[in-house]
């Protein structure tokens, strides 16, 4: 991903994103649930819920079934029909996590996966997108930490509720780093500043990054050797796991420009499949030199 895009989308992509996700519309750990209480009249006649009047009384709770939180109850019946048409077939993104003590841990993670359901507000309304995600709360995590989840969710909707109306009102700032600024304010107003920088902290820091490259490609007071030096500089301070993305989405480029300029100095085959070898993998610098060997043969029977 080339830097252009990562400035005017949003710097790297993010804030665009957010203001899209706000503006039109936006695998849990496997733990089990404790059963809450017995309904009181069962436990008066000395049956459980699930219990036939005249059985024997069982020794176990194991058939009682679990009562569903308050929070569930204002969940729409859509919500517990199958899935809208552009998420049928995918895996839920994201992930949910808990900890030692018990309680939600927020992470981007929780996020991604708000995000994932969110994607199809276009074809169902907000309402049932958030009855899905209860149920998903509930069916993943221990009750207290679902509750705790649930609030969260709450607030994320809020929050993404907010910068609609805001952005439909015409309140979002013209300049670039003003409107950032709106963004991370924003989030702390709804989110709390801990949930905040859990869900984008990382975010908003490889966008800070960005926008001194920016600063960098713009200043026209800076050398060429300058600009370089700077703009590595700010490189190394990304994330391991966000340089590797990019060097990777752009390694196209980069490797095409690289082959060029080793063709230009009269470089041999094999050491161009070596180039692409060490960036792609064998089975990939195969498929290129087959590639290659096709289009000589195309341009040797259009000059014939």
């Amino acid at each position: 991903m080339g830097w252009r895009r990562w400035i005017w989308l949003g710097v790297g992509g993010a804030i665009g994103a957010a203001l899209a996700a706000w503006v039109l519309g936006g695998p849990g750990s496997d733990v089990d649930r404790t059963p809450s209480e017995a309904d009181p009249h069962a436990e008066q006649s000395g049956l459980s819920r699930s219990q036939p009047e005249g059985s024997e009384p069982s020794d176990s709770l194991a058939d009682v079934p679990a009562a569903e939180p308050e929070w569930l109850a204002d969940v729409p019946a859509a919500s517990r029909g199958p899935l809208p048409a552009s998420l049928r077939g995918s895996e839920i993104d994201g992930s949910l996590e808990v900890d030692a003590d018990g309680d939600f841990h927020p992470t981007p993670e929780v996020r991604r996966l708000f995000d994932y359901f969110f994607s199809a507000a276009g074809e169902e309304p907000d309402e049932v997108i958030r009855g899905r995600i209860l149920l998903h709360l509930y069916e993943n995590l221990p009750p207290r930490a679902a509750g705790q989840a649930a609030q969260l969710l709450d607030d994320f909707m809020a929050l993404r509720e907010a910068a609609r109306e805001l952005a439909s009102a015409e309140s979002v700032p013209r300049d670039l780093e003003r409107r950032w600024q709106w963004i991370r304010e924003l989030r702390r107003e709804y989110l709390g500043a801990e949930n905040a920088e859990a869900l984008y902290g990382e975010e908003e820091y490889v966008i800070m990054l960005d926008m001194q490259r920016r600063e960098v490609l713009l200043d026209e007071t800076l050398d060429e050797q300058e600009r370089a030096e700077r703009l590595e500089a700010i490189e190394v301070r990304l994330p391991d796991r966000v340089r590797q993305a990019r060097r990777a989405a752009s390694a196209p480029a980069r490797v095409r420009t690289e082959v060029s300029a080793l063709r230009a100095a009269g470089a041999s085959e094999d050491e161009i499949f070596a180039l692409r070898e060490r960036e792609f993998g064998r089975e990939a610098a195969l498929r290129l030199a087959e590639l290659d060997r096709r289009r000589a043969e195309d341009a040797q029977r259009l000059e014939e």
